[in-house]
């Protein structure tokens, strides 16, 4: 990359993100680039901030680690699941009949490509934890999955579409049904470990990152507890920091490497041993809506990836403040992370126009 290029986008990036953390929009963020992904040396990551509000917290460095939130979908749940397909144990078209006892009539007709694409007719959230949190942990997962097959359809499989949490918990617990093993474990031995990306993400159950510096998210609504090091998500966290949902931990610089990893596994340039993106391909030519497999795709307007990725492009956001978005076509990616619902979760305003300016400054040029 020209040296000129890299400076000027390094100057652009500092003023808004440190302009941003004056604004109590977030107090730590690491932003990683690259403009051709095919070239490992070409990868930028720059940090800034703090990993909390006070300065008793660590200084924001490339090595920091962040709750990534919903990214776990795309990176860890997706990616399980196109393994398996792979492999040959599950179909896009297998019914959930086929992995759960219903109890719902309307789910018959739920496949698994409707819980990828977010299709499925199930709700987006509930606050399933209240609940949860009174039972032993060992009950807890068996009880989030009963609560989930009572829901009532909001809309017939297949005919909406609306983001839904609770579709990808149940897709975590297939993995686990079909694998026999835990989705952590299944994903780190079948994706991670291969390209040697084990130790920069990481699902911290038993919070074994002790020795990493986190970004913090808040507090524990029932423990009190500082959410540093442990998973965001209430539910996820009530069941032990692992789900299909949310979950994944890792730097601006791990997520830049993977997101890399995937891209050249899409356009024939690497081989994971494991691995395939032939089912994404063919989704992207037949796709109807927004989502490619559990993928995101930018909105035609005002999307937070801004205004400059191609049509070929895939990403995702996570609620804690964080993203990842491939331009297929250019080679491009942008990682940015951030822990903004650690200055209040409910007002995404500064977010909203943070992420598309952040997103523009690198890929305009």
């Amino acid at each position: 990359m020209d040296t000129t290029l890299r400076q000027d986008i390094e100057y652009s990036l500092k003023k808004n993100i440190i302009e941003n953390i004056q604004n109590n929009v977030f107090t730590g963020c690491s932003v990683g680039y690259t403009y051709n992904a095919l070239n490992p040396v070409d990868q930028v990551v720059y940090s800034y901030g703090y990993s909390g509000r006070s300065f008793q917290f660590e200084q924001v460095d490339n090595q920091t680690v962040f709750d990534l939130a919903s990214l776990t979908k795309p990176l860890v749940t997706v990616l399980a699941i196109l393994v398996l397909l792979e492999e040959k144990k599950i179909a896009l078209s297998d019914p959930l009949a086929d992995f759960f006892n219903l109890t719902q009539p309307w789910q018959k007709d739920i496949h698994i490509l409707h819980l990828l694409e977010h299709s499925s007719g199930l709700p987006a959230h509930r606050e399933f934890f209240h609940e949860l949190i009174t039972h032993p942990m060992e009950t807890r997962e068996r009880i989030l999955i009963e609560r989930i097959l009572e829901e009532e359809a909001e809309y017939l499989p297949g005919e909406g579409e609306v983001y839904s949490d609770l579709g990808y918990i149940l897709l975590g617990k297939i993995v686990e049904k079909i694998s026999g093993e835990p989705l952590d474990i299944f994903w780190e031995n079948k994706i991670t470990a291969p390209v040697g990306l084990n130790n920069g993400l990481f699902f911290n159950r038993n919070e074994k990152g002790k020795d990493m510096t986190f970004c913090s998210t808040g507090h524990c609504q029932w423990s009190n507890k500082e959410l540093y090091g442990l998973v965001n998500d209430d539910n996820c966290r009530s069941i032990g920091g692992v789900a299909g949902h949310a979950g994944l931990f890792g730097s601006a610089k791990a997520v830049l490497e993977f997101c890399s990893i995937l891209l050249k596994i899409y356009k024939g340039s690497y081989s994971h041993p494991n691995l395939s993106f032939c089912q994404i391909k063919n989704r992207m030519i037949a796709r109807r809506g927004r989502w490619v497999l559990g993928f995101d795709t930018p909105s035609e307007n005002r999307s937070s990836s801004g205004s400059y990725y191609s049509k070929q492009t895939l990403g995702h956001l996570g609620f804690t403040g964080t993203s990842f978005w491939l331009d297929l076509m250019q080679n491009r990616i942008v990682v940015l992370l951030t822990n903004r619902v650690l200055c209040g979760g409910s007002n995404i305003e500064g977010i909203q126009k943070f992420r598309p300016l952040i997103h523009n400054v690198i890929m305009k040029r």
